[in-house]
């Protein structure tokens, strides 16, 4: 039986077009089970993807020929569990980038709320050292002091002729 490209594509990374690989996790056990066949060793693993990559479209039983030690049948389900793996893996690696996301955009929320909560407390500062009526009056005060230093000037027409002068010195 031929691996199809949708099984083959699901051995190789989209991105790099190379062999997926993921560590084993239980130790090599070669007691058998009353329940179950005896479990892959690392070694048969290992020739199981070397035979992957150089036979990705099969058959399955060339990938078997070359891990010698098992049948096309326990070949073909043990790379249907092998693909599970990989799918399992391809979702936790997801659901842990959209913690992360989600983890990163609440920092981001309590930041701007920190900040808010220092403006905030700014402008309440501001607010207790200079009330706003205080700081109307102390403006009208100092503007009011200035501009009765000064007199407003008349202007004749007689004077439209010292403010040119005045206006040609300036300028140049």
């Amino acid at each position: 039986m031929v691996i199809t490209n949708k099984v083959s594509s699901q051995f190789f990374d989209e991105n790099e077009q190379r062999l997926i690989r993921i560590a084993q996790e239980k130790q090599d056990l070669s007691v058998p089970t009353k329940r179950s066949g005896t479990p892959w060793t690392t070694d048969e693993h290992n020739r199981f993807l070397r035979a992957l990559e150089l036979y990705p479209s099969g058959p399955w039983k060339i990938v078997a020929s070359y891990v010698g030690t098992r049948t096309t049948r326990q070949t073909m389900t043990h790379g249907q569990k092998y693909r599970e793996k990989i799918a399992r893996h391809k979702r936790s690696a997801e659901q842990f980038e959209a913690l992360r996301r989600l983890h990163s955009s609440r920092e981001e929320i309590q930041n701007h709320q920190v900040n808010e909560a220092a403006v905030s407390a700014a402008f309440s500062v501001d607010d207790e050292l200079f009330p706003y009526t205080e700081l109307d009056d102390l403006y009208d005060a100092t503007l009011t002091s200035l501009l009765e230093a000064y007199e407003p000037l008349d202007l004749n027409t007689n004077d439209d002729e010292l403010l040119a002068e005045d206006l040609a010195f300036a300028l140049s």
